[in-house]
């Protein structure tokens, strides 16, 4: 909460000072106190706002009468038109002459004279004479005339001015340049202030203050926030910087730009009294002295001493007085009296001319010619007084206000924020509403089932320090819909929902300054798993898809919200009243495109359920069977197989639960086994290619070598002996490149070269028949345990190659390293590889046979049966035309245009915590955009197989309608309280129940809880509502 420039250490202070002319202003036994300190009511701090205005502008205009706006020219200002008090300055500058001056140097010569005396006793004598040096400079005098005006004058007509006060004065100027120090003439710019508010608020006539607030006024919200205080802080800011400028014109241009040119070549002139320097160094010791009338000060006092006092009569010094009566409440007299304050503003009048006695005494008289006269003191002097004045007056007004926070804070124990509201709403929601809102957090489950998961939409208070995670609060309504919820997977597929749906009506406060986040949090239990779609409500029966996921065994997806307000009614209907009916058209179909496009769709979608429909199990047979739904969802997901080659296939009527289990593995294992063999096929032949490849590899760098070899000729001794032919040797090679010693395999025992974890019976076969003819053989170290070709590789064993060819140089050394390298990237590439299903041995499912099943199947026959079903009124709900109807309620009901519809989307970036195995720790993922696009492709392929293509309706399904309406408030809690004097738990009241009522469908007074005692309270808030 900002208030008002309320300085609390300056006004105190201020205050401090204050008393002590006050104590010897009024007799001994009077006590007058801050009101802080005194019992008083509400209307007390209007009325002291007033008394505060009225002294405020009484002192302006002491001030302004000694700058010459005497009661005379007061009394003739035309008062319908505007008045303007303006002050105007020129310089002239003009040559006058050119001197030349000796200048005396530091710098001293001394000359001595010996002189020679014939008969002399002495002989000889000495004479020394010291000369100064001096330089001879030209001076250049410049004559500077300087006028300035203090006049007011009526609407826009100058020529008919009122002058105030005006003056010329003259200076020279010496400088060492020819060059003008200044332009040979110059008009300033004007500073002009209105005084048109001053002057409304004085009875000309009678010459007496009579500002008043307006507290009946619709505006009207504090004694501070008011139309009539706003425009009195309005003119005294102008006042206040129209004194500033006459403060630096006088106290800093006349002496910076002009005055501080003077440059003699002998240097500046001693300081004389009088000056402008002079000037500067009084300024803050005569200001200080004036008395400050404006001061917020109460007392309460017996009633015959408040007679006795009003019998007295104080003459007034004043320009102005006092209004007759200065509170509407007698018997709440905590005002000073009229007399009291008359004295205090007597004692201002005292003190100003007594400061003004001074500088009358200190500078030159004002018709001089002088520079710096008393007329530039004073105007100096009372600007400076004016500038105090108005800071006094701002503490004043916003000490009413600063004081009201005090007490609040005082009555409730502590500062309220927007944190402490929302739990006082939860909590006074429970014992308003009938039924109340509840926590949007839903377990995930079958009836008598443990969970499979929970879904909720959190809060992130994140201006506190805990950011603590909270469900937020909806009012609920369970809606029977008349036809299956329909979510299109695909150009030619459609799914439909049969199960439960809810609307829920979301309503968010919030205040100034305060940081909230919400995310749509959704938690996978262990060994379970369901999918979650999110997306816009495009109907009554219609959710487009934005996004989907599948989670399984305790994943957990964050996704936060973002929340995009829409103009209110009110401001809508404001914004386009002047605009073109044509623009009026546009802007009307574009905020229903708006409205109906912000209503959130989630649904649930539990997946063993579906399983055990598709595949033609009972309930709950898929229950313990977590291995087999883990490969039926691989199949699904991954390969994309049919569930017809998975599906139940015998006698349903005499088999058990078990046999049909059984039946189902049986399929299962059947179709895994083909997708083995497919990828053993692959694997075979990716074995082949790069075997093949090294080969080629070989077989080149043979050639290669032996070329090398033949040109390089017989080999030549050396020290120690000679060595053998390189054509005869067989080194050993690590995989880094260092010879080593090692012992001959085939290629048959290099896992992915026809023999380790990775290859068949009858590859084994083929690739020692084809190590045993190959032209050259591989020498390998064998590990002690490898299971994966890169487990080799990776720690460094040792392969020999045995060839006729040389291996001596080091570029055939990182040769033969390039190709163990390609031999890993190979071997890495089969064990990573994917293979996909053939679907040549799938059955094909056409869609003239799901047609016939479907209407030759009974059962599916019944399923179809419920899109011609007919709901009940209740049942009618088009969840996108309820944000249309929440705007035409909130026009009518909210006239401050607090209420918005809300839009609530999903963010492009999630996070994804997962554990991967049981024996992990659980680790954040962040998904973007690609991701989720291809955990969306997973789930609706997932969706499309448990479904058969959209022919098969779900019934274990959940939708979740969202609509979002947000309250808001300009300022925080503790501002909207005292500033805008509203109580933030009506206004919140009332939303509650319009918003409750419109999705219920129901009267809000039928929501009330509490009987007709709490219906009458809040029709007494808002009747029109509760009428």
């Amino acid at each position: 909460m900002i208030y008002s420039d309320f300085d609390e250490v300056t006004f105190r202070a201020s205050v401090d000072d204050a008393m002590k002319s006050v104590d010897r202003i009024l007799q001994v036994h009077r006590n007058p106190r801050l009101p802080e300190n005194v019992d008083h009511n509400y209307s007390d701090k209007y009325a002291l706002a007033d008394l505060m205005t009225n002294v405020g502008i009484i002192a302006q205009m002491n001030c302004l009468e000694r700058m010459g706006l005497s009661a005379e020219i007061l009394q003739g200002v035309d008062k319908t038109k505007a008045t303007t008090l303006r002050f105007q300055s020129s310089e002239t500058c003009t040559f006058l002459k050119e001197t030349e001056v000796k200048v005396p140097m530091e710098r001293t010569v001394e000359t001595v004279e010996d002189t020679q005396t014939t008969g002399s006793f002495f002989g000889k004598t000495t004479k020394a004479t010291i000369s100064r040096v001096v330089n001879r400079v030209k001076e250049y005098h410049w004559k500077v005339d300087i006028s300035w005006q203090l006049f007011i004058f009526s609407g826009t007509n100058t020529d008919d001015k009122t002058m105030l006060q005006s003056r010329q004065s003259s200076t020279t100027v010496v400088i060492q340049s020819k060059e003008a120090p200044f332009p040979g003439h110059r008009e300033r710019s004007p500073v002009d202030v209105s005084l048109t508010w001053l002057l409304q608020q004085i009875d000309t006539k009678e010459l007496v203050a009579q500002f008043k607030v307006d507290t009946l006024h619709p505006d009207t919200k504090t004694p501070l926030r008011n139309k009539q205080v706003e425009d009195a802080l309005d003119c005294i800011t102008n006042i206040q910087d129209w004194a500033e400028n006459l403060h630096d014109y006088f106290g800093l241009h006349l002496q910076h730009e002009i005055f501080n040119h003077d440059n003699p070549a002998a240097g500046p002139p001693a300081e004389k009294a009088g000056s402008l320097n002079s000037l500067n160094g009084k300024l803050f010791e005569l200001s200080d002295g004036v008395f400050n009338p404006i001061h917020p000060l109460v007392e309460e006092r017996p009633d015959d001493s408040q007679n006795a006092d009003e019998k007295e009569h104080q003459s007034k010094d004043s320009i102005l007085g006092l209004p007759a009566k200065l509170s509407d409440d007698d018997s709440r007299a905590l005002l000073l009296s009229k007399n009291d304050m008359t004295k205090i503003m007597n004692e201002h009048v005292r003190s100003l001319d007594e400061k003004i006695g001074s500088i009358r005494k200190t500078f030159p008289a004002k018709n001089t010619v002088k520079r710096i006269s008393t007329a530039e003191a004073e105007i100096a002097l009372l600007a400076d007084h004016l500038r105090h004045l108005m800071e006094m007056y701002v503490n004043s007004v916003g000490y009413n206000e600063w004081m009201l926070e005090q007490q609040l804070v005082a009555a409730i124990g502590k500062r309220v924020d927007s944190a402490d509201l929302d739990k006082f709403v939860k909590f006074h929601n429970v014992k308003l509403l009938q039924p109340a809102p509840k926590p949007f957090c839903h377990s995930i489950r079958r009836p008598d089932h443990y969970p499979d998961g929970v879904l909720s939409i959190e809060g992130v208070n994140t201006y506190e320090e805990d950011g603590k995670k909270e469900p937020i609060d909806t009012f609920v309504r369970h809606v029977e819909m008349a036809k299956p919820l329909q979510i299109p997977l695909s150009a030619a597929a459609t799914l439909e929902l049969t199960g439960k749906s809810f609307l829920h009506g979301w309503l968010q406060h919030r205040f100034e300054n305060t940081s909230k986040t919400y995310e749509l949090v959704a938690r996978a239990r262990q060994f379970s798993s369901f999918m979650l779609i999110v997306g816009t409500m495009a109907g009554s029966d219609k959710l487009d898809p934005k996004d989907a996921i599948i989670l399984q065994n305790k994943d957990e997806v964050i996704i936060p919200l973002l929340l995009d307000e829409l103009p209110s009614a009110k401001e809508f209907k404001d914004a386009i009243q002047s605009l073109s009916p044509e623009q009026q058209r546009f802007a009307k179909s574009f905020r229903s495109m708006q409205l109906e496009s912000s209503v959130l769709g989630v649904c649930i979608i539990q997946i063993k359920p579906q399983l055990e429909k598709l595949l033609g199990l009972p309930p709950d047979a898929l229950t313990k069977e977590m291995k087999l739904t883990q490969d039926l969802m691989q199949l699904f997901v991954e390969y994309q197989v049919p569930s017809d080659l998975l599906s139940y296939d015998g006698d349903s009527e005499h088999a058990t639960v078990k046999e049909k289990v059984e039946n189902v593995k049986t399929h299962v294992q059947s179709v895994m086994g083909v997708v083995d063999a497919a990828k053993d096929r692959q694997l075979e032949e990716q074995t082949k290619q790069a075997e093949n490849a090294f080969m080629q590899r070989v077989q080149y760098q043979s050639a290669d070598a032996e070329e090398l070899s033949r040109r390089a000729g017989p080999p030549t001794g050396g020290r120690g002996g000679g060595r053998s032919s390189p054509m005869l040797q067989s080194r050993s090679i690590r995989a880094d490149g260092f010879h080593s010693s090692s012992m001959p395999f085939s290629m048959a025992g290099m896992p992915g070269f026809g023999g380790g974890a990775y290859s068949s019976k009858k590859s084994k076969k083929k690739s020692s028949a084809k190590s045993g003819s190959s032209a050259a053989s591989l020498y390998f170290q064998a590990p002690a345990a490898a299971t994966t070709p890169t487990q080799h590789f990776a720690a460094g064993h040792m392969i020999a190659l045995s060839m006729d060819t040389p291996v001596s140089t080091l570029e055939e050394l990182q040769c033969q390293r390039e190709v163990i390298q390609n031999i890993e990237k190979e071997t890495d590439r089969v064990d990573d590889s994917f293979v996909e299903f053939d679907h040549s041995l799938s059955k094909v499912v056409t869609s003239e046979s799901v047609e016939n099943s479907k209407t030759n199947d009974p059962k599916s026959a019944s399923e179809s049966g419920l899109l011609e079903r007919k709901g009940k009124e209740d049942a009618l709900v088009d969840f996108t035309k309820m944000p249309k109807i929440l705007d035409a309620l909130i026009e009518q009901h909210d006239t401050e245009g607090s209420l918005r519809s809300t839009v609530v989307k999903t963010s492009n970036l999630w996070v994804r915590n997962r554990q991967e195995n049981l024996l992990s720790k659980v680790r954040p993922q962040t998904l973007g955009s690609q991701e989720i696009k291809s955990e969306k492709d997973k789930a609706f392929d997932l969706l499309d197989a448990l479904s058969r293509s959209g022919s098969l309706p779900i019934a274990s399904s959940e939708l979740h309608v969202i609509i979002c309406l947000t309250h808001r408030f300009e300022k925080d809690v503790m501002g909207t309280v005292i500033q805008d004097n509203i109580n933030p738990i009506e206004k919140l009241e009332m939303s509650t129940l319009l918003f409750a009522s419109a999705v219920h469908g129901v009267a809000p007074k039928e929501l009330v809880r509490g009987g007709e005692q709490e219906a009458n309270r809040l029709a007494g808030s808002f009747p029109l509502l509760l009428k």
